[in-house]
């Protein structure tokens, strides 16, 4: 956890945020962004023409500290379960992450807490990526 009692969480002027007031900032957007998701996913299922138009596209930039993983997991997992409740097929998340271990670690995190609901992680690598236990390469050809 950040030690920081401050977070700069914008570029903008407004400097520094307290961490609470980020985290209370963090989990509003991402309950926007999951919103409008649903909204634009119900949309296209009633009218599949309007798939044609934009998708909304969104990005959270935050240092560390503040909860973002867990914010996303939660977010991700709650965009699963209202998708698979009105019988939408469109029911998954990218969640992506720089490196395998880190993959790893969300993959367990989000099994851990959101498994027993239905909502599980699958990890996609490259032909390239290793075993991250045995080092041997996933793909033999």
């Amino acid at each position: 956890m950040n030690k920081q009692s401050h977070i700069l969480i914008d570029d903008s002027e407004q400097g520094p945020v307290p961490v609470d007031i980020a985290r209370e900032q963090s989990h509003a957007a991402m309950n926007r962004f999951i919103e409008e998701a649903l909204e634009f996913h119900a949309k296209t299922a009633h009218d599949p023409a309007a798939a044609n138009s934009s998708a909304p596209h969104r990005a959270i930039k935050v240092t560390t500290g503040i909860g973002k993983s867990n914010e996303m997991r939660r977010g991700a997992a709650r965009f699963v379960l209202v998708q698979k409740r009105h019988g939408h097929s469109c029911s998954r998340v990218a969640f992506l992450v720089p490196t395998h271990r880190l993959a790893e670690e969300a993959s367990n995190k989000m099994d851990a807490v959101f498994g027993s609901l239905g909502v599980w992680a699958v990890i996609y690598q490259s032909r390239e990526a290793k075993d991250l236990y045995t080092g041997e390469p996933l793909c033999a050809r």
